[in-house]
């Protein structure tokens, strides 16, 4: 649960979050402990999607295909960031050719 007071003076968000944290090796030998939750990981993503969605997902897929896309295709930047960029380059003495080369631009 997330919440605002309604002070705008104060910019802040309480965060009522509640986690309960096992340390897998009481309740079992690890190894068993990984078997058993890679089996219960594959078991759930083989389920069937819902139609009209992707196969099913467990936590961190979306962000490693998105990491694999982004080490694959790099970063889109528009234009106006991409010259920010380099405007913050040359701040610091670094030419535009080299923050090109570096973004594998040149």
């Amino acid at each position: 649960m997330t919440q605002r007071d309604d002070d705008a003076s104060r910019r802040r968000v309480l965060n009522g979050m509640f986690s309960v944290l096992v340390d897998p090796s009481v309740l079992s030998e690890r190894t068993a402990f990984e078997r058993e939750a890679l089996a219960f990981i594959d078991w759930v993503k083989a389920s069937p999607p819902r139609e009209g969605y992707g196969p099913v997902q467990v936590a961190g897929d979306a962000e490693r295909a998105w990491r694999a896309r982004r080490s694959a295709e790099g970063v889109p930047v528009d234009a106006i960031t991409w010259r920010e960029i380099l405007d913050a380059a040359a701040k610091l003495g670094v030419t535009p050719a080299r923050v090109n080369a570096a973004a594998g631009l040149a």
